[in-house]
């Protein structure tokens, strides 16, 4: 083979492959930064100190996105609270090219508030009736 086309081609094919680390390093730690804001979000913790359980999961939220340490912009970010559960979506880019986005990755958690106390007082409710029908 010539020179001139395995040169470039081994360029092309290491340049590739530092990009695609960076995409899944970067959809990894901002999926974990997703699920770490919504649990701290639903937590105990949401309910303390005046904070709204929104306001506490955005906190968490920033202090991640301010640890990242891979190149690349910060991504787009909202949540949403929505009755009992929190949900939270990421989306950016690695590189882009002109107008043109490469390497897009999303990332997004979703939880339901758990309320322990009622469930285990409706389910030892439930139990005491079928002990006395029985």
């Amino acid at each position: 083979m010539e020179a001139a086309f395995v040169v470039p081609m081994a360029w092309f094919c290491t340049g590739l492959l530092l990009a695609i680390n960076f995409y899944v390093h970067n959809r990894v730690w901002y999926q974990a930064a997703a699920w770490e804001a919504v649990l701290a979000g639903n937590g105990r913790e949401g309910q303390q100190e005046g904070a709204g359980p929104a306001a506490l999961a955005g906190e968490k939220l920033e202090a991640r996105l301010e640890e990242q340490i891979m190149p690349g912009e910060l991504p787009g970010h909202w949540i949403r609270e929505a009755g009992e559960g929190m949900e939270i979506r990421l989306t950016g880019q690695v590189f882009s090219l002109g107008s043109r986005k490469i390497l897009e990755y999303e990332a997004a958690a979703e939880a339901q508030r758990v309320r322990p106390v009622s469930f285990l007082r409706k389910h030892r409710v439930l139990q005491m009736t079928a002990g006395i029908m029985e």
